[in-house]
Parts: C-alpha cells; structure tokens; sequence
C-alpha cells in the first residue's frame, strides 16, 4: 500500500525543494514537535562561520582536522599541514566552535573545539558554528546527537554518491527552550568529557615517553642512505629481494635493542598468531565485529565496532577475540597499527585484522601491543610488510618481530597509564551518551505538556 503526504506549497523546503523523501512524515513529525516547544530555531542563536584558509598560508602553528577526526564526537588526530603537504582551501574555526559534517555518511561526525595552541583548520564538509552570546555552542553537540535532529538530517540529504544536508536545514531547526534553560549545565557536561579525553591523551603520552626513555631511543640517529648494501646469506635466510626490508635503520634499531636489553620473539612467545575471516554483517547482531578500521594509532574504537550473529560468531572460532588479545590491521593505509583489546565481551576478528594471543601470564599484553603501536613496532612493521598496491603484513613475519623486555615496574607503569588512557576515554564518551540521553529525556517531557 502507498504512503504519501500532501504538502502546501507554503511548506515546500529549502531551495524549493520538492524531493519526496525531504517530506517523510517521520522528519515532518519531529520538526512538528520541535516547533511546539521552541520559540526560535538554531540560526536565531548561533551564527555559521565560513572564512577560509588557502594552502600557502599554512605556517606549523596551524594543525588540519578532517572528517574521521571526529568519528567519536571528540576533535582528535590531526595533521601539520607543512609536513602532511594540505594543498586545498580549509575553513577555519576556533576554540569553543560546534562543527558538524554535512555529508550523510558522517551525521554523527561532529566535535566542540576544544582548547588549542594551533591554529584550527577543517576540511570544507564541516559546518562551523559560533554563538550569537546568549547560548552555548555546547549545546548543540548533544542535541545534535539526538534522535530528534537526526531524524531531520537524515531525510535532508540530496545527492546520491556522496549526499549531502544544507547548513540551512539545519539553521532552520527548532531549538528547545527547556534546552536552552539548561544550556549552561550541558556546557558543563561537555567540558568534563573533554577534559577527561584531555587526561586520556595525556596517559597515552606518559607510556610513550616512558618507553623511548627506558629505551633510550633519542639516542638513536637513524642512518637515511639513498643506497645500501646486504648479503647474499641475508637475502637468502629472509627470502627477500625488495630493497626496502634491508634499509640500514632496521638494523640500527634491532641491534641497539638485542645488545643493551633484553628481549622476546614474537613467534615463540604466543599460542595464537593468524588472521581473523570475512565476517557477514548482521545489523543489530549480538555479537561485536572488529574491522581494520577499529584499530586506531591510541585505542580501539569500541563504540563502532560492527556486528554479527551468535550463528556466525560461532561458525568460526578461530577467529574469536578475548580479553588481552592484541590486534593488528593488516592490510592498507595503516598497516601495522595495534591495539589490545580490553573488553571482556567477546568478539570476532576480520579477515583484515591479525590476532595475537600471547603464551603465559610472565608480560602484560598491554605492554607488547603498546611497543608494537610505537616505533619500535612500525620500524618492523616497515621491514616487514610485503606488497606494492597495498601493503601486507602477514603472521608468518609478525612472527620476527622482537619486543624488548624493560624491568617490572617500568613495563607495569607503561600498562597501567594506558589502560587508565582508556578508562579516561570511556569516561569522556559516558558523559556525552548523559548529555544526549537528557537532553531526549527533556525533550521528551515537555512535549508531552505543551
């Protein structure tokens, strides 16, 4: 049976738009609601910044965020844009702005700036929002979040390959005035989430330090040699002809470690070392799916991990994650990133994702995912990845790598500043779920009494 709505030509959208699926009832409805409960839309509030930056005014003091850096609705990443070589026009925006991706498959991309020493500049699918003085930006990066607007975002898209929503659309948005009462409160909420993602960055920065401290790594002045030499026996015992596996800083680094610590191989220290399968995605599954695309250059992304069902989770146990199994992307632009996964839910591994499970309680797995993540496990990544269209690591070399043994305490401290760097993201991401959560909640109830 047809669904349909009559539309006045009085309500026809944005732009005199007149695509049907802009006027499904369930966007309709919402905006209905918001409307009775509000008595001035977003742009009476904020106001959309557009200035731009040209490629040749970027200077090291500005630093360039695109849209997966703010895939978890918090501004992380980031590049200098001198050595990462930008070379397109990018907006500007500044500390305490609310920015959002435009493009449907990011509605949720969205982020308050934060409190920087660089120059802030975005990718041009963001949107910037400043406010006029009366309310917070704060404000709208949980009702943002919340399953009133995006409803409306979602059926605000036009285009097909890459869609998009206007900033009008959401200019245009009724914005709650049992919201905007409590605006400053959400402020608060907002600002402890990003303070403690502050610590968790922080954490993370204290184990790295202590790692190339203990190991003395600035001591280090890799050898960069346009040419270089090897042996026949060398070429032989790696079964390698690529120059790339045999640059002098390899050895650099493998020498330095074997001679002034001790150390482990990899190989023989594990009771698991192999991929993971190709998972079939069941949306809403019970059973969580990890994907390269999970593993980041700090911590897994929990919150986005894909799903599937009890049935296929079960159909492939070699493929099975627990507490303490450290993983490794395998393939692509970031081969060789690795985190330990530190959820006692089980899940799967894809067939792009490498387990680890290590032999024995003797070293904290935190440990040696930590050292493989750092640059002492990207120099023997970079030694031992195969490929020329796409970089490959494979178990079988993963299984040379050597993981230096530090004392104790060291390798004990070095764990538990980052899992208490987890702690403090999970912490971060509680309080913005609070913030959406009552801000649906209000919304909610006061509705239900206009």
């Amino acid at each position: 049976m047809a669904v349909y709505n009559i539309i006045n030509r009085s309500s026809i959208k944005e732009g005199n738009n007149i695509l049907a699926e802009h006027y499904q009832r369930e966007r309709l409805e919402t905006e209905d609601l918001l409307k009775k409960i509000s008595s001035s839309k977003i742009g009476h509030y904020f106001i959309e910044k557009t200035n731009t930056v040209k490629p040749n005014q970027f200077t090291n003091y500005w630093r360039v965020y695109d849209l997966p850096d703010t895939i978890n609705q918090f501004l992380l990443g980031g590049k200098n844009p001198i050595l990462a070589e930008v070379t397109s026009n990018k907006k500007i925006a500044k500390s305490g702005n609310f920015i959002i991706s435009r493009l449907r498959h990011y509605l949720k991309e969205m982020a308050i700036i934060p409190k920087m020493e660089e120059n802030i500049a975005l990718s041009t699918e963001y949107l910037v929002f400043e406010s006029k003085g009366e309310v917070t930006p704060h404000l709208l990066l949980p009702f943002s979040l919340s399953r009133y607007v995006q409803k409306i975002l979602d059926w605000a898209q036009t285009g097909n390959a890459h869609p998009r929503f206007s900033s009008i659309t959401l200019k245009n948005t009724y914005l709650p005035e049992v919201l905007i009462e409590k605006s400053d409160y959400f402020q608060g909420i907002i600002e402890k989430a990003i303070d403690s993602l502050e610590i968790s960055t922080h954490k993370y920065s204290l184990a790295t330090e202590e790692l190339e401290v203990a190991l003395e790594l600035k001591k280090l002045a890799f050898i960069q040699k346009p040419s270089f030499e090897t042996t026949f026996s060398e070429v032989v015992s790696s079964h390698r002809l690529d120059s790339n596996h045999f640059k002098p800083k390899f050895d650099q680094l493998l020498h330095h470690i074997k001679t002034n610590f001790d150390y482990i191989h990899l190989g023989t220290s594990v009771v698991l070392n192999r991929r993971g399968v190709q998972p079939i995605y069941i949306p809403n599954g019970s059973k969580k799916v990890v994907t390269s695309q999970h593993i980041t250059d700090t911590h897994l992304d929990y919150d986005n991990l894909e799903r599937t069902s009890d049935l296929h989770y079960l159909a492939s146990p070699e493929a099975h994650v627990k507490y303490g199994d450290i993983l490794t992307y395998t393939t692509g632009a970031y081969v060789g990133q690795t985190n330990i996964y530190l959820d006692t839910e089980p899940a799967l591994a894809s067939n792009h994702v490498n387990i680890i499970r290590m032999k024995g309680s003797d070293i904290d797995p935190t440990y040696v995912a930590f050292v493989m993540n750092s640059l002492v496990g990207q120099l023997q990544t970079e030694k031992h990845i195969r490929g020329s269209a796409q970089a490959e690591l494979y178990p079988n070399d993963m299984a040379k790598f050597i993981i230096p043994i530090l004392n104790r305490e060291t390798m004990a401290s070095i764990s538990q500043n980052v899992k208490d760097s987890l702690e403090a993201r999970r912490k971060s991401k509680e309080l913005l779920e609070q913030a959406k959560e009552e801000v649906e909640t209000l919304i909610e109830q006061a509705a239900q009494t206009a």
